[in-house]
């Protein structure tokens, strides 16, 4: 195609690019945003129905604590990675129990989800099961350096599906603006003639 010849197309070619039709688009700004809420001290109001984990049924003993069957194969794999991460804790167990079951939940809904199950709404949920887990000294910071990276991968997600989206509606443009040109094309030919000229240009030539 001859880029001069069709540089009566390009703006609507333009204006689609800027102003995608139903974009979902997050704003910078709103990254950066929920990515400091991550980082927020705030008071946890998880409870256990908040969790795809069945805390109920046999219970297997670990160290100090009573763990699900759910949850045995999660804390036996974080032991091995970071060893006892409740360790520095010296509180008694009876009152932390129920913060390190809500901590392996949050590594274990981890496991089982995909980048695209994730919301905003597990985010924050996760960060509540985390920073409660540091209040009480747990060695956890591994995990919450590990929710950061997934909130990035969240948005990137997100961002990635924008790209795709403008690009599918850059190949629909391209094809609709080749085949606009080969309808125009001879006539441009002619519209090129009097380009900055009046229109009687040629007549008396």
């Amino acid at each position: 195609m001859n880029g001069l010849a069709l540089n009566e197309l390009d703006n609507p070619l333009s204006n689609e690019v800027k102003n995608p039709k139903n974009s979902q688009t997050i704003q910078k700004s709103t990254m950066s945003e929920f990515l400091k809420k991550i980082d927020d001290d705030v008071a946890s109001s998880n409870d256990f129905s908040d969790f795809m984990v069945c805390f109920d049924g046999e219970h297997k003993k670990i160290g100090r604590y009573s763990f699900p069957l759910s949850l045995v194969s999660t804390v036996e794999r974080i032991t091995n990675v970071y060893g006892d991460v409740s360790a520095p804790c010296l509180k008694n167990s009876s009152v932390t129990e129920k913060i390190y079951l809500f901590f392996c939940a949050t590594i274990k809904e981890m496991e089982d989800l995909k980048l695209h199950q994730v919301t905003e709404k597990k985010l924050l949920k996760w960060r509540d099961a985390i920073k409660d887990a540091l209040r009480i000294n747990f060695k956890v910071a591994f995990a919450m350096h590990h929710l950061k990276r997934i909130a990035r991968a969240y948005f990137g997600c997100i961002g990635s599906q924008e790209l795709q989206s403008i690009g599918d509606k850059l190949d629909a443009l391209n094809k609709e603006r080749a085949e606009t040109y080969q309808d125009f094309k001879d006539y441009i030919a002619y519209a090129k003639d009097f380009y900055g000229k009046s229109v009687s240009d040629g007549l008396f030539a």
